[in-house]
């Protein structure tokens, strides 16, 4: 049974300035199938939504017809989850307001833990006895008001030993609150303020763990900028995290539509903003030169898309902007202002993306700093940062109008940016709703928002060449007597010349930017050949040409064939593994190689090693190798005969080490395939890697959500490529 909460809601704000100190139960017997309506009832000192008109030294705070309804949860262990207070009903004057909340009932006690808005809570943790709390690092400026979604409140009850009917609610403020006056603004005829950044080295908003207990907050996923909108530079208002600014340096940017105003100021002891106070200084602006603003517009082609260019990936509807912000396994958003196809002088918190060679031609690798990359990471829909670029870290960008999935809520939006890791088909999405707002990695089908670009305008182009094999090198390459087709990567921005030596042949001799060159090898029937193939530029860069050199083997060379096997039964070598259970793992050796494998079964019986479980949803069985493979591989091929569970995935990644193959990290290829009882699988070696002397990790993804045992059959796994030297 759950009951039905009724809050009302009342009370004043009292505030501070940073120059002075100074104060600025009635039962309902209605009741509905499986709820019992409560009265819940607000007292002073605070309700939420705008500050009323200043009396004295103190604003009354007041709802607004406005505002969202608060969100309400039970304070209690293991608590994860909280509701939105519905039928918001605000009194003429703004000084009450009611709503209803449903809670359950089947609790020993109730101690409620309400917030305002609903927006601004994210999470709740009964068992540290704290909340996720969003101040919002994008606000708009009221008329002698924050924005209303930056009035962050919260109201905690002691516990009740069962439902009560009658509940009084107190609310405090979790912000603190700025009332900032620009003066002496050497605004030119005609221009016109967009808005305010204010950038500190301290932790000022974005999502904090908040502890109603004693009003104290820690660091969650925060960002040192906070960008208001406003047209009134004499009074900006902002809503900020409770910090101490006492000797600490606040950097204000003052935007207008043609320029930037930048000021530093250093404050003084005693500047510790508080809790439900306001802070209220003059910026004298007197004698700062308006500067030229940064320009970014948007990408309307990936053509317009070159190495070493400066980006910005935002939401395709929105104004919010991949931040600086890297939360476990995604980006924070920071806020921007649109100004048409323009984005000018985005905030120190937006996360400018230099944009590098990816592991093939045409695809990008997004730099964040040195040597950090975003990447996808395999295990969700994770969004991280790693030093290496690989095909995680190696990005696809079109631009079109948005027309696939069929239901997706942004249809026909144009200049969408699909930026995709292609090995596994994720694409960088902005998650907005009322339980997210972030950016990061999703298939095409999922119910996230869009993407645009945007490109950072600058007078010249930097000049960029670079010529290599497939492994991203110009060492030799070799084919086989029988002759092949050999790929040849060009990457950069310039204009370029190909040639090879006589006898093979290109499919293109010139060139401007990124490039794919394929250099047909014809059969060889004499001794060992060598080709030379030379990309040249005459652009000012630090190599002009490049050569890279093709050996052909003499007639009759051996070509690749089965190296390694493991045919899976108990008999042969008592491969089954030794615990005989579905969700043990265990090691074995096999013809000198050791593998760990998880959930086989060791029936004599069973043609193959079989995977599997029961009450399983999205569970992994792994089988990796624990001693490198010698050889030189070309492919894998695995063979099933059998499967009664769901599959949702089948996924082989290479590894350079025995630990990365255990941990499935730092794979430098992963491959998919799907399992079939009538046709094998092959994992084909990539043009760009080297699989010589590599540890493999195989992966069902599987469900079976019955309390039967299911699985899928392993019949076979065959590795080709050339005997070892």
């Amino acid at each position: 049974m759950k009951k039905f909460i009724i809050l009302t809601l009342a009370g004043s704000l009292a505030l501070w300035s940073c120059d002075k100190n100074v104060p600025e139960n009635n039962p309902s017997d209605n009741t509905e199938a499986n709820k019992v309506q409560v009265d819940f009832f607000a007292s002073a000192p605070a309700t939420k939504a705008v500050f009323g008109v200043k009396d004295g030294s103190s604003y009354p705070v007041k709802w607004s017809s406005n505002d969202v309804a608060p969100a309400v949860a039970l304070f209690q262990s293991g608590v994860t989850d909280f509701d939105q207070a519905t039928d918001f009903v605000v009194s003429a004057d703004g000084t009450t307001a009611n709503f209803k909340a449903a809670v359950p009932d089947a609790q020993s006690s109730y101690t409620f833990i309400s917030v305002s808005p609903y927006s601004a809570l994210r999470s709740v943790n009964g068992n540290d006895q704290k909340v996720n709390v969003e101040i919002p690092s994008g606000q708009t400026s009221g008329s002698g008001t924050p924005d209303e979604k930056a009035i962050v409140l919260y109201a905690k009850t002691g516990p009740y030993n069962s439902v009560p009917y009658s509940v009084d609610l107190s609310f405090d403020h979790v912000t603190a609150y700025l009332n900032i006056a620009f003066t002496n603004l050497n605004l030119g005829s005609g221009e016109t303020v967009q808005s305010v950044d204010i950038n500190s080295d301290l932790k000022i908003a974005g999502r904090t763990f908040f502890f109603p207990e004693d009003g104290h907050i820690e660091n969650n996923a925060m960002t040192s900028t906070i960008t208001v909108n406003t047209d009134d530079p004499s009074s900006v208002w902002a809503g900020i995290a409770p910090v101490d600014l006492s000797g600490q340096t606040v950097t204000f940017i003052v935007k207008t539509n043609s320029h930037t105003f930048t000021k530093a100021v250093t404050f003084g002891t005693g500047r510790a903003l508080t809790s439900g106070k306001v802070a209220k200084f003059t910026v004298d602006m007197n004698g700062i030169a308006g500067q030229e603003p940064e320009e970014f517009v948007l990408v309307t082609d990936e053509n317009q898309l070159s190495v070493n260019d400066e980006i910005i990936i935002v939401g395709a509807n929105y104004e919010s902007a991949l931040s600086t912000t890297q939360n476990a396994n995604n980006r924070a958003p920071a806020a921007v202002t649109k100004d048409g196809n323009k984005i000018l002088s985005p905030s120190n918190a937006v996360q400018r993306i230099t944009l590098v060679d990816g592991i093939v031609p045409g695809e990008y690798a997004l730099k964040v700093s040195d040597n950090k990359y975003l990447y996808y990471a395999s295990g969700g829909n994770y969004l991280r940062t790693k030093g290496s670029i690989d095909a995680t870290s190696s990005w696809d960008i079109n631009i079109r109008t948005a027309d696939t999935p069929s239901t997706h809520s942004e249809l026909n939006t144009a200049n969408v940016a699909y930026i995709q890791e292609k090995t596994h088909a994720r694409f960088i999405r902005y998650n907005y709703s009322d339980d997210n707002n972030l950016f990061s990695t999703y298939a095409e089908s999922s119910g996230t928002k869009f993407v645009s670009i945007y490109r950072k305008v600058k007078d010249d182009v930097t000049p960029s060449f670079n010529v290599t094999n497939t492994s991203l090198d110009l060492s030799d390459v070799s084919v086989p007597a029988t002759g092949q087709t050999v790929k040849v990567y060009v990457f950069g921005n310039v204009a370029w010349t190909a040639s090879v030596t006589t006898g093979a042949t290109l499919n293109q001799n010139s060139g401007t930017g990124s490039a794919i060159l394929e250099v047909t090898i014809p059969a060889n029937d004499s001794d060992v050949k060598t080709y030379t193939v030379t990309v040249s530029t005459t652009a000012s860069v630090a190599t002009q040409s490049y050569s890279l050199k093709i050996n052909q083997a003499a007639s009759g060379t051996v070509e690749p064939e089965v190296v390694y096997s493991i045919i899976p039964n108990r008999t042969a070598n008592n491969n089954y593994g030794s615990n005989g259970s579905y969700n043990g793992n265990c090691d074995m050796t096999i013809d000198g190689i050791m593998w760990n494998v998880t959930g086989v079964t060791d029936s004599d019986a069973y043609d193959g090693w079989r995977l599997g479980g029961k009450s399983l949803t999205g569970v992994d069985r792994a089988i990796y190798s624990k001693t490198a493979i010698p050889n030189n591989v070309t492919k894998i091929v695995v063979e099933h005969t059998g499967k009664n569970i769901t599959v949702n995935s089948f996924t082989l990644t290479v590894h350079t080490s025995a630990s990365d193959a255990a941990s499935g990290d730092n794979a430098i290829a992963t491959l998919t395939g799907s399992v079939s009882t009538t046709a094998a699988t092959e994992f084909v070696k990539q043009d760009n890697t080297e699989w010589k002397g590599c540890f493999y990790r195989l992966v069902y993804n599987v469900t079976e959500t019955s309390g039967s045992n299911k699985y899928v059959q392993m019949k076979s796994l065959n590795i080709w490529g050339y005997p070892t030297e």
